[in-house]
């Protein structure tokens, strides 16, 4: 299992788990070989996992016909694919929303109060991706079209960990992020 485990502790994602559950939504947890991805998968997240090119190949191939694929830190061979999921030099800034992305992607976050110093950004901003928060003139968390799906990318885990859900507005922004996805699958290999 990858260091990001869904565990309890302050670092783990069992709140992430729990919150997505909370709204509905069926989450199932990966602890093998991504090598297919059942039908009924709406969103896939996968934090800091050690994932072979052809289980990234595996993920990008369903996130292009219409998935929706969370990346957060390491990608390995698939950053350059992704585009927008390399990670940057560390900012110690705090995050900051981006009011008009937000406005426009979510509905009604200008005023959240984020929380969090990332380990990582992602890199420089294309013209391609919606940024929903920054720190200080780098993208952390961006949203990105990839086909007919959706990849959203954070610099980091950190973001999705326990300890970040319990600050301020960060549990209900992952939850608007992830709200319209019945079934989620947290790789966790």
């Amino acid at each position: 299992a990858s260091a990001t485990s869904l565990g309890t502790s302050p670092g783990g994602h069992s709140l992430l788990s729990d919150l997505l559950a909370e709204r509905g939504a069926t989450v199932r947890r990966r602890l093998t070989r991504v090598d297919e991805i059942a039908e009924d998968t709406a969103a896939v997240v996968v934090l800091d996992a050690d994932l072979e090119p052809e289980e990234w190949d595996q993920l990008l191939e369903w996130a292009g016909r219409g998935g929706t694929l969370v990346v957060a830190g390491q990608t390995g061979s698939a950053s350059e694919r992704l585009g927008l999921l390399g990670a940057g030099p560390c900012c110690s800034e705090a995050l900051r929303v981006e009011p008009d992305s937000v406005e426009a992607e979510l509905g009604g976050f200008a005023d959240a109060a984020v929380h969090g110093k990332p380990a990582a950004t992602l890199r420089e901003r294309d013209s391609s991706e919606l940024p929903i928060l920054s720190c200080g003139s780098r993208p952390y968390l961006a949203t990105r079209s990839y086909g007919s799906g959706t990849t959203i990318g954070a610099g980091d885990a950190s973001f999705f960990s326990n300890a970040s859900l319990l600050a301020g507005d960060n549990a209900r922004l992952v939850a608007a992020l992830l709200q319209e996805h019945s079934v989620v699958e947290i790789v966790d290999v």
